[in-house]
């Protein structure tokens, strides 16, 4: 957990991270990508918006030929409304109580997701000073890897491509 929590500090980009429990997503044989389902975890905070969430999760995965049909969109504790993205989809947030981690953590679990997509603002506060924030912790227990969309580097822009964004940060 300590070394993603310092990943997720520094990141100024989209970042995969593959936790202990992790299973891959690229077949070991044959090379191929298999992201069938995809978990996305929404709320009001941390900016950016849900809906340009999705927009950048959709723009970074398509080149791998991954549609939004894969997204599930979930939403633990309280209420949120369906969200609609900037192309005017309206996409159905599904509503679950529980403790965040764990409920994230169980949700992939349970229905065998290939990828959790998190937007991350990083650390609030002590107490996720010492236990790590949301993200870090579900990447601690996660059952595939979690891609890390920092605020940081999503607010004001528009969506780029991984290429796009490894260019940016080289210069």
């Amino acid at each position: 957990m300590v070394q993603s929590e310092e990943v997720l500090r520094r990141a100024r980009v989209p970042t995969l991270l593959i936790g202990p429990h992790s299973r891959g997503f690229v077949d070991a044989q044959s090379g191929k990508i298999r992201l069938r389902r995809i978990l996305l975890p929404v709320a009001p905070e941390p900016e950016p918006s849900p809906a340009w969430t999705l927009n950048m999760l959709s723009s970074l995965l398509s080149p791998l030929g991954v549609s939004g049909d894969s997204f599930e969109l979930i939403h633990v504790a309280g209420e949120m409304p369906d969200i609609m993205d900037e192309a005017g989809k309206t996409w159905k947030v599904e509503h679950l109580k529980g403790p965040i981690v764990e409920t994230i953590v169980r949700v992939a679990k349970e229905r065998a997701f290939d990828l959790i997509a998190m937007a991350t603002a990083g650390n609030h506060g002590f107490l996720d000073g010492l236990r790590g924030s949301t993200t870090s912790q579900v990447v601690a227990d996660a059952p595939c890897p979690v891609l890390a969309l920092p605020a940081i580097a999503l607010r004001g822009t528009k969506p780029k491509s991984s290429l796009e964004a490894g260019e940016a940060q080289q210069s």
